[in-house]
């Protein structure tokens, strides 16, 4: 995707939870195609440092950016973004919808609040995302949504991300549903179904394990390497680079799709 892709800066994106790893990489390269960006985060710092970030791929000086500080959880963050679209120039053409991942936890484990909070931030807000995106695309000529899920939606990974492993695929059946219902309206839905990606959350989650198993965080990430056929994490810009692509008008024929990012971990426990 470059800025080829667009006839103007009249275009806006939105992506979620976008102050670091795969979705501040998408933002970036949205930014640099013209479009105008929301981004979106919880820490006030980080975001502004996200911003800032993002600024520097600027190729139309009428290009703008925006911010809002929310938890996915919140009530209100959705009526937020929708208010920044209400008061700047532009038309919603693209949204990124990434989500935090959920706690790790064994199946007996799980507490009702990391149930709660999955549920939510996996499930209820993406929906929501959904259908206000698709509902005010369809009345501007269309525009194209990116679900960011994980591949546990297809092939369950490692028990301790039980909560992944159950809620993840549901990005899926959503995506699809809204797919079919708005494809007539010029809307395209699909979803990434990424694998484990070397980000600050993931090494997070890293530290988390090490302290709930007593393993050394080392030998947790080479484990985790050794899982992979490409054997190493992927970096956040080869996500961002397929949602990209998704986003452009290379993808025109693409609708409703699942596709795996996730360096072959999926086909190892595939029959396909």
């Amino acid at each position: 995707m470059n800025g080829s892709d667009l006839s103007d800066t009249n275009h806006v994106a939105v992506v979620t939870a976008s102050t670091s790893g795969i979705g501040l990489e998408v933002a970036k390269l949205l930014f640099k195609a013209g479009y105008c960006v929301i981004l979106n985060g919880r820490d006030p710092d980080r975001l502004k440092n996200a911003i800032k970030n993002v600024s520097e791929t600027r190729v139309h000086p009428s290009q703008w950016l925006g911010g809002v500080i929310s938890d996915l959880t919140s009530e209100n963050v959705i009526d937020s973004i929708w208010e920044i679209l209400e008061k700047r120039s532009g038309q919603l053409k693209a949204v990124f919808i990434n989500t935090p991942s959920p706690a790790m936890a064994l199946p007996e484990e799980v507490t009702a609040t990391q149930w709660s909070y999955a549920f939510q931030s996996l499930v209820r807000f993406p929906d929501e995302m959904l259908r206000r995106a698709c509902q005010t695309m369809s009345l501007t000529g269309g525009g194209v949504v990116v679900v960011n899920s994980s591949c546990s939606a297809r092939i369950p990974i490692d028990e301790e991300f039980y909560l992944s492993n159950t809620l993840r695929m549901v990005s899926v059946a959503q995506a699809r549903a809204f797919a079919r219902r708005y494809v007539n309206k010029g809307v395209r839905i699909n979803v990434l179904l990424t694998g484990f990606t070397d980000t600050a959350l993931t090494r997070s989650l890293a530290g988390t394990l090490s302290e709930q198993t007593g393993q050394n965080m080392k030998d947790i990430w080479s484990f985790w390497e050794s899982a992979i056929p490409s054997r190493r994490l992927a970096r956040p810009e080869e996500i961002a680079q397929v949602a990209a692509f998704l986003f452009s008008e290379h993808s025109s024929y693409i609708n409703g799709a699942a596709i795996e990012v996730d360096g072959g971990l999926s086909m190892l426990n595939s029959n396909i």
